[in-house]
């Protein structure tokens, strides 16, 4: 019979050379197709021999040679028990002998009926490649082959040792393996990095901070668990088994992103190298992890103080406008059959204004009238329900998205003027058509922008008294 050779699982170091991730990736691809040809031939003709030497006397093959010898060895001790029938000793040599020759028989017969279950799933997987890439086939293998010596074939200086056991096909499709598990264990020691800030100070002097794993914590964590994986054959087939599942340009953007990794950019990330797969895992999970807190802006709370003599919380200011009136403020939008909104204002192709219903896109709406309807009116950013605003000669009198409420131009204001008494400590949105031209202020002998001095923490009702004519 024609074993299936262990080589065909090796495989040669690929070099990456710097050039694109397209060449890497063609490399890949051509490794992987000699491979699994190889694989494919190599089991074909495993079951080709197997279908035409069947085994003689119930028994496997390779045991007939030793089957021969205990049988000769029986033969002998009856020939000597024919000369001396009255010899007990003898007669109890004879009778374990031919004890030994049934169960050696019986062991053969069972091993036999094993041998095919293994054959039956390989040829399963000779069939089915999908099937393949979920079974650790160097282990199956591996096993079939010691199987297959002579039942007395045992060589423990060697690691051969030869057993009897039950076939079972999942022992060789490794379980799932977890790497968020796998990182949480072997992050013991290694901190975050510093924070970085990553908002604006929002009006109850708060912003958020994010902090992240440094590049040496994520290397450090990925070699832990490559090491892991290395001394611990069951992880090695669960990551073998998981990186056949990759694509070509998956492998390839694994091993781009090890560049920046000093200690792992030399790396070849491949299916047939399951310690490769574990650390690109590993870092991938790393760069994903991150911690966000939000920390008072000191800073921006005492210069409000400050502005009001160390306290106190000054009135909300009064309704400027209506956030429906901005639709259409940053840019004209068009709508089909030549209707155009601009500043609020819709009008026909002639100039007329409209009078109906008008559709449209959610990222038409300005800022600010997402910001004071909230969910109960608008979806959150990113939803892409059309939104019908209703218009009275050109000017927009209601708003409804698919399956919220309606709301009127009156519910906009009330809206607008709850959202500015609860954020009276903050910035002051001003609602309704903007003028574009940037005002300037006059404080102290210096001047600043309206922009410089929102971010210092001052409301627009305070600095309107310095604006410069």
């Amino acid at each position: 019979m024609v074993p299936i050779s262990p080589e065909i699982f090796s495989s040669e170091a690929v070099i990456f050379d710097n050039r694109s991730l397209f060449d890497y990736q063609q490399k890949l691809a051509e490794r992987r197709a000699k491979r699994e040809a190889a694989e494919q031939e190599a089991l074909d003709g495993y079951l080709k021999e197997l279908a035409k030497t069947p085994d003689p006397f119930g028994m496997r093959k390779g045991d007939i040679p030793l089957f021969k010898q205990k049988l000769d060895g029986f033969r002998a001790l009856s020939n000597e028990f024919r000369k001396s029938p009255q010899d007990l000793d003898k007669k109890l040599k004879l009778q374990q002998s031919a004890d030994e020759l049934k169960t050696f028989v019986a062991r053969s017969k069972e091993a036999k009926e094993v041998g095919k279950k293994y054959n039956d799933f390989i040829a399963q997987i000779a069939m089915n490649p999908e099937k393949r890439k979920s079974t650790d086939l160097e282990k199956l293998v591996l096993d079939k082959e010691i199987h297959d010596l002579p039942l007395d074939f045992n060589v423990p200086m060697l690691g051969i040792v030869r057993e009897d056991k039950e076939f079972d096909p999942n022992y060789y499709i490794p379980p799932p393996v977890n790497t968020y598990d796998l990182f949480e264990k072997n992050s013991k020691g290694i901190n975050l990095g510093p924070a970085v800030r990553i908002s604006q100070t929002d009006k109850d002097f708060n912003y958020v901070q994010e902090s992240r794993y440094t590049p040496e914590g994520i290397e450090t964590i990925a070699l832990r668990i490559a090491d892991r994986v290395e001394n611990d054959p069951d992880l090695a087939s669960s990551y073998k088994t998981k990186g056949a599942k990759y694509s070509d340009d998956e492998l390839a953007n694994f091993k781009a992103m090890l560049q920046k990794y000093p200690k792992l950019k030399d790396i070849d990330v491949d299916d047939a190298n399951p310690v490769s797969i574990a650390i690109a895992e590993a870092v991938e999970e790393g760069e994903k992890r991150k911690q966000q807190k939000k920390v008072v802006d000191t800073r921006a709370r005492t210069a409000y103080q400050k502005s009001f003599g160390g306290g106190g919380t000054p009135p909300p200011p009064k309704i400027k406008g209506n956030a429906l009136d901005e639709i259409g403020s940053i840019k004209p939008i068009n709508i089909d059959g030549g209707v155009q909104v601009v500043n609020g204002v819709a009008t026909d192709a002639t100039g007329k204004p409209v009078t109906g219903e008008l559709s449209f896109k959610y990222d038409d709406m300005p800022a600010n009238l997402v910001l004071v309807l909230g969910e109960k009116i608008l979806e959150p950013m990113g939803r892409k329900k059309d939104i019908i605003v209703k218009y009275e000669n050109g000017k927009a009198v209601s708003i409804q998205q698919s399956g919220k409420s309606i709301a009127s131009r009156q519910t906009v204001e009330n809206a607008q003027l709850k959202y500015n008494t609860e954020s009276a400590r903050g910035e002051q949105p001003e609602f309704g058509p903007k003028e574009k031209k940037e005002n300037s202020y006059l404080i102290k002998g210096k001047t600043y922008s309206e922009k410089q001095l929102i971010e210092m923490g001052y409301t627009l009702d305070q600095i309107k008294p310095y604006l410069k004519k």
